[in-house]
């Protein structure tokens, strides 16, 4: 099955939105927020308010548990890159080198 990704400064998601002036954000847990705080310097929102599940791929941190603040990332169009791959291709989780 050939799968949709996001790929951002290296970083996969698997999920995101687009807003209505084509702008893209997705949602990041605060394990995958710490682990790429240097990457996403400008981007990560920590307004506390995103419960969803995180859009790393591979990453399995789900909305479930409300005592977990998500992390909101507005990506700037100029680093977007969309890809297409098999879904048993990429491995789980990272910055990937393969791009």
């Amino acid at each position: 099955m050939i799968v949709k990704l996001l790929k951002y400064k290296g970083i996969i998601f698997d999920d995101w939105a687009e807003n209505e002036d084509g702008s893209i954000w997705a949602e990041m847990c605060a394990e995958c927020a710490e682990q790429y705080k240097n990457i996403l310097t400008n981007e990560l929102d920590d307004g506390g308010t995103a419960r969803g599940s995180c859009s790393v791929y591979g990453c399995n941190h789900t909305g479930e548990d409300n005592e977990t603040a998500h992390y909101y990332v507005d990506f700037n169009m100029e680093y977007v890159e969309f890809i297409e791959e098999e879904d048993n291709i990429l491995e789980c989780c990272s910055v990937s080198t393969k791009y």
